[in-house]
């Protein structure tokens, strides 16, 4: 009973001060309503943020790994003296590992030229994406179509002047027409249209097949120089089902230092990028986020705390 007393007595008392002191009482509150808000606010967003990202992240494969020069690192201490020297990798590469490897699904070498204009006839459209890729593209990379189809593999090593183009670019070129056996013009050349990709739109890291104009590899090769390092050379391995990221990694790790005929001293010349390696730079990125919002928060609550108190 005297537990209950101090109790209502306690609230009366506090009641009575939270009446008498309105204009703090609504600050001391709007204070702390704010900093309520501001966390869920923050983490709210960040949610969202991270699930795109995420989204984004998985288009690369969580089973597939990307052979390039330079790795999916960076930073203020970032050693690039260390990696500036490394060969691009080759088309020599690209054809011992699909000799040697026995756990990969498919190996696919690309190249991607930006910033390209594309003609039909009196239309053009500018920022367009040339890509550049062997036939088991469509074997690492998820991909439907709006309309067509893929090369065949007799396309694909004859390097017929044939392309895959984004839906933008089929828009852009083709209003209200069927792309499918139209002519373009692709490095000067003449390339008939086989297949639209279907719409994705822009994802938060840019991935987007809408402005992309995809051609045999064989094809590239009589125009630009595909091991040229300005087109971004890679190599792209998907892993079997049943075959871990860690155990491609392992086999292509080796594979590759034997081609490259590297010593046992000798540092590996080149990067195996996998998304993990993204996943966890991001983890890092958005816990400094999230503790930077639940402080703001809790100093917003803070600060209405101690104004109640001192009512």
């Amino acid at each position: 009973m005297i537990f209950l007393k101090l109790l209502k007595e306690s609230f009366l008392f506090a009641y009575e001060a939270l009446r008498q002191n309105k204009l703090r009482t609504i600050l001391s509150l709007l204070g702390i309503t704010i900093g309520i808000m501001t966390i869920i606010g923050v983490f709210s967003a960040v949610d969202t943020l991270r699930n795109n990202i995420q989204s984004s992240v998985e288009k690369l494969g969580s089973n597939t790994i990307y052979i390039q020069k330079w790795p999916w690192v960076g930073g203020p201490d970032f050693p690039w003296w260390k990696y500036i020297s490394r060969p691009q990798p080759s088309l020599r590469d690209y054809d011992k590992l699909t000799e040697r490897l026995m756990n990969a699904e498919g190996i696919s070498y690309e190249v991607s030229v930006g910033n390209r204009t594309i003609k039909y006839k009196n239309n053009s459209i500018e920022g367009a994406q040339i890509a550049a890729a062997s036939h088991d593209y469509y074997k690492v990379w998820k991909f439907d179509f709006e309309s067509g189809r893929y090369f065949t593999d007799a396309e694909s090593k004859s390097g017929r002047p044939i392309a895959i183009i984004g839906y933008s670019i089929a828009d852009g070129l083709f209003p209200n027409q069927d792309p499918i056996g139209k002519v373009i013009t692709v490095f000067g050349r003449k390339v008939t249209i086989i297949g639209v990709f279907t719409e994705e739109g822009e994802d938060m890291l840019g991935i987007s097949a809408d402005k992309t104009v995809l051609i045999p590899l064989n094809f590239a090769k009589g125009v630009i120089k595909v091991e040229d390092e300005r087109y971004g050379p890679q190599i792209t391995v998907k892993g079997r089902e049943n075959i871990s990221v860690n155990e491609l990694e392992s086999e292509l790790k080796g594979t590759m230092r034997s081609i490259h005929r590297l010593s046992p001293a000798d540092d590996d010349d080149f990067s195996l990028n996998k998304t993990t390696i993204l996943t966890a730079q991001l983890d890092q990125l958005f816990g400094i986020i999230d503790f930077a919002g639940a402080f703001i928060g809790g100093f917003s609550i803070l600060v209405g705390g101690f104004g109640i108190a001192n009512i």
